[in-house]
């Protein structure tokens, strides 16, 4: 097995020491177990169905035999998966040319089959004398399990055979599933009569996803002298795939791609608000989270005009403490509040400013008192 220099850095190894951490696994002990297996060359392992073996050793003590078993998929389990992946042309394809794709752990998932171990699932033996318990690691299991992450990154069909399929049987099943048959077509058969074979049904045709799909992680980072970096590269093709997804489920009529910066910064905070990406694009923009959220809101109400009518308005209207109308350089007119201090587009476009205030309470608030001081001799 090749140096363990790019350990859990792509795909298949972070989502695997993830769900080992999620699965509640002493982290403590994970780490060391990656320092011995990046650091110790006497583990080798061996993988099958729902069980891994592996012998662990430093050359100068006695050798200890691991032995860390996952539960192996029912046929129920299998079949229901396999019924998901046959309705996907590029699934079955990449599976019978040789590859799993990321999207493969999320089919299995919408079909009740977590491929990775969940908690309590994961069981383990030692011959060494430090596990006292049934979910005491030591750091000959912990090791063989960080060897694990390399192995489904050099080839995710160990992952599959560990729940219970090789290789060989899952191209057979899936290839039946597709062509209504698992025999190997005849090399000597005429061609005519290839072709008048009568096809299997076609597949049903896949639900929508909910989410625009996640990216796969880049298996090295771009050379030093690159005009990008990884965290740029992400950006784009997360973009580039909310663009297409948002198109596709027909939310958006336009991928936005000729929008000024000013504009399409707006757009992006207005998607990234209460994510994980915020605290990066608000790090990236130069403005505060208060300024960006705001444009957010400006785009979600009224687009690039009511981005622009916020920034640059033609006339401010005010029309209570805490209301007024702005018209934009077209001539619309918006809705604007006051909360928490500062001026939110709440409502737009209209080209009768009037409209826009019949909901609106214009009377002013009665002035505040405040108790007057008297001096005491």
């Amino acid at each position: 097995m090749a140096e363990l220099q790019s350990l859990g850095a792509i795909y298949w190894s972070k989502a695997w020491l993830e769900a080992l951490r999620s699965a509640g696994l002493d982290d403590d002990m994970l780490r060391q177990g990656e320092t011995y297996a990046r650091h110790d060359w006497g583990l080798e392992t061996f993988i099958d169905k729902g069980r891994v073996e592996a012998t662990a050793g430093s050359g100068r003590r006695l050798n200890y035999d691991v032995a860390i078993r996952l539960p192996q998929f029912s046929d129920e389990e299998w079949a229901r998966l396999f019924e998901r992946l046959a309705a996907s042309s590029a699934h079955t394809a990449a599976l019978l040319d040789g590859a799993v794709e990321p999207a493969v752990l999320e089919e299995a998932r919408a079909v009740g089959c977590e491929l990775l171990p969940a908690a309590g699932e994961l069981t383990w033996e030692c011959g060494c004398a430090q596990i006292v318990g049934a979910q005491t690691l030591c750091k000959h299991v912990a090791g063989t399990l960080y060897l694990l992450a390399d192995s489904f990154d050099e080839d995710p069909f160990d992952l599959l055979l560990l729940r219970g399929r090789n290789r060989e049987e899952l191209r057979a099943e899936l290839s039946e599933l597709r062509t209504g048959s698992a025999a190997e077509p005849d090399v000597d058969e005429p061609a005519d009569q290839a072709w008048q074979r009568s096809l299997g049904p076609l597949p049903g045709v896949p639900d929508p996803s909910q989410t625009p799909g996640e990216l796969t992680a880049w298996a090295t980072d771009p050379p030093p002298n690159a005009p990008f970096s990884a965290a740029g590269l992400r950006t784009i093709g997360t973009e580039t795939a909310g663009r297409a997804w948002l198109r596709n489920h027909n939310q958006e009529t336009s991928s936005h791609l000729q929008l000024a910066v000013v504009a399409d910064l707006s757009r992006r905070a207005a998607m990234a608000e209460e994510t994980p990406a915020w605290k990066d694009l608000v790090s990236t923009s130069g403005l505060t989270s208060r300024e960006l959220s705001a444009r957010g809101q400006a785009w979600r109400v009224g687009g690039t005009a009511g981005v622009e009518v916020q920034l640059e308005p033609k006339r401010s209207v005010k029309v209570s403490a805490n209301a007024q109308v702005r018209q934009s350089q077209n001539g619309e007119w918006f809705r604007f509040e006051k909360k928490g201090g500062r001026w939110t587009l709440v409502a737009g476009p209209a080209l009768d400013p009037e409209q826009l205030l019949l909901d609106t309470d214009i009377t002013e608030p009665p002035p505040v008192v405040t108790p007057s001081t008297t001096s005491r001799d």
